[in-house]
């Protein structure tokens, strides 16, 4: 092999290595007295990764005609019929050959004994693993020093009254860190840019009021000076009304990411729309496009989810605030409950079908939530979170199914390796 093509070869294999990586295998689980069936997973031992393997390729599981996806607590796709040990044994090189098909890969193995037995307990294992996971990415984010310089930072701005808030969302939309200019130059060492407006919110102030009538108080005659509130407007400045001064400036945390801005691709767009379609079958409108509270990806109404941009992930959470927050039981929950539950059950989701959940972590130690209030909240979180895969999997799985491919066509991963050879060899 000459250097040219040692070059070609090792950037080819980098390019398909993720597709040839990972490939479905064939598990055997006992079900009755001395009865198995085959299980198809993923040679990933990363269950979350794993479950994303056998979902973008169900449609060709399905098409073999040789399995079904078991809707119980296993929540897998399982051979449609059951053997007993002696005839299971025989069975083998049939399913290997299929799963092989789907692989596109040869592999000559077809031996019973290796089949490794399936470990797995259940789904409800699997939501108790996601649950636990996220516990504990919680309290690390919670303690690492972006979220901690954050909070911190946060902590300093006093909390505005729904008054003041409306004051300030009339005036400045787009604020998200508000403080007087004096404020700004003490603890920040930042000025106002030239041409800014303020930003009117009323501020309490204590104001001395002579009583004219000394003899209806006892205080001696120089304390007649009574102190009231008043409420009169000043201007406050949102950061991006700011600038540094030279020399005194003190740096800012960045807020850290809290959400997904993965984009929709073949896969993930299946289970968009079977979120879409969950929403309907809920009478829930979902709208795409804006949101109507500045810095927020998504809202719920009861009935209406506005969302900023395509995005399973805020979609998810929004349809848990929609199933959970707007009866009148619940209503009452704190704001900090209200999110944990959303965030738990996006977090459970999104693991579900192998779709980024970092964020997820982040999001809820913003809220100051610890692993305490998650397990306070599991089983809330375990049962809207399965009402939503168990409509993904029943949607994806009633699709059209794609046409069977002519004879002789490359399978769906041989395609794949030659349509990448063919752009490095052009």
């Amino acid at each position: 092999m000459n250097k040219f093509d040692t070059v070609l070869f090792d950037k080819v294999f980098d390019d398909c290595e993720g597709l040839i990586g990972e490939k479905l295998v064939l598990k055997k689980k006992l079900t009755g007295d001395d009865e198995y069936v085959f299980v198809v997973t993923s040679d990933n031992p990363d269950v979350t990764k794993g479950n994303n393997e056998t979902f973008v390729k169900r449609e060709l599981i399905k098409n073999s005609g040789m399995f079904y996806f078991d809707k119980g607590n296993v929540r897998r796709w399982v051979s449609k019929q059951k053997f007993k040990s002696n005839e299971f044994a025989q069975q083998v090189p049939r399913f290997r050959e299929a799963i092989n098909s789907i692989n596109g890969l040869e592999d000559i193995i077809d031996k019973a004994e290796d089949i490794e037995e399936y470990g797995e307990s259940g789904f409800g294992d699997r939501i108790t693993a996601f649950i636990d996971q996220l516990k504990n990415k919680v309290t690390a984010a919670a303690q690492s020093q972006e979220v901690k310089e954050f909070l911190n930072f946060r902590n300093k701005f006093r909390t505005y009254s729904l008054y003041n808030t409306i004051l300030i969302y009339i005036q400045y939309p787009a604020a998200t860190r508000l403080r007087g200019a004096r404020q700004w130059e003490k603890d920040f060492g930042r000025k106002i840019k030239t041409g800014e407006k303020g930003i009117y919110i009323y501020v309490p102030v204590s104001v001395k009021q002579k009583d004219e009538d000394p003899a209806k108080t006892s205080q001696p005659e120089d304390t007649n000076d009574l102190k009231i509130t008043r409420f009169i407007l000043r201007p406050i400045f949102d950061i991006s009304q700011t600038e540094e001064i030279e020399g005194k400036a003190i740096a800012i945390p960045e807020e850290p990411k809290w959400f997904s801005d993965e984009a929709i691709d073949e896969k993930s767009q299946v289970i968009y729309d079977a979120l879409l379609e969950f929403a309907k079958v809920k009478n829930i409108n979902v709208s795409v496009g804006k949101v109507g509270m500045e810095g927020a990806r998504g809202s719920s109404a009861g009935g209406e989810i506005s969302l900023l941009t395509q995005n399973i992930s805020t979609l998810v959470h929004e349809l848990a605030h929609e199933l959970l927050h707007w009866k009148d039981d619940r209503s009452s929950f704190s704001r900090q409950v209200k999110e944990l539950q959303a965030e738990g059950v996006t977090n459970v989701v999104l693991q579900e079908y192998g779709l980024p959940s970092e964020h997820t972590e982040k999001y809820l130690a913003l809220w100051k939530v610890d692993a305490d209030n998650i397990t306070k909240n599991e089983t809330v979180i375990r049962k809207v979170a399965t009402e939503i895969i168990d409509f993904i999997n029943d949607y994806a799985i009633k699709e059209p199914s794609e046409p069977t491919p002519d004879e002789g066509a490359l399978p769906e991963s041989l395609s794949k390796f030659d349509s990448i050879f063919q752009k490095y060899t052009a």
